[in-house]
């Protein structure tokens, strides 16, 4: 007499109650099929962050647009702070110059996005901090060569 796995069981341990797989437990959930299902995929990832622009009111792509293109004007306002310093010229220009071009992607926002979390701007002003301390860092550190 042939038996299955589970009558097997039953009969060599007659006293342990059979479990019942729970509704949410897949026995076949090491499916590579279904991995690759379950897997964040690039396009998923994707979709996923251009619906926050939806959902705030903020087009991503501008809004790394804006991060991405302000890199160059900031390192340029840099330089020109530094000149402008070793040469005995005001750095209150190239300053502010250098503060909205690290905070224009920010700026845009705080002005366009509608339902921003709290934390949002909570983290914006610390990336403001910490940024407005490391450019001072480094440009202390670029007069003194």
């Amino acid at each position: 007499m042939k038996y299955t796995k589970s009558e097997a069981n039953e009969q060599l341990h007659p006293a342990l109650p059979l479990r019942k797989p729970r509704d949410n437990f897949r026995n076949d959930r090491n499916d590579p099929d279904e991995i690759k299902d379950k897997a964040m995929t690039w396009h998923s990832l994707v979709d996923w962050f251009l619906s926050l622009g939806k959902k705030y009111n903020v087009n991503p792509l501008v809004f790394g647009g804006i991060y991405i293109g302000a890199i160059p004007f900031f390192t340029a306002s840099a330089a020109w702070i530094v000149r402008n310093y070793r040469i005995g010229k005001s750095v209150v220009v190239p300053a502010l110059f250098a503060g909205f071009f690290f905070v224009s992607a920010y700026l845009y926002l705080i002005l366009v996005g509608r339902n921003v979390p709290l934390w949002v701007y909570g983290f914006v002003l610390a990336l403001i901090v910490f940024g407005l301390f490391s450019t001072v860092t480094k440009i202390k550190s670029k007069i003194r060569q």
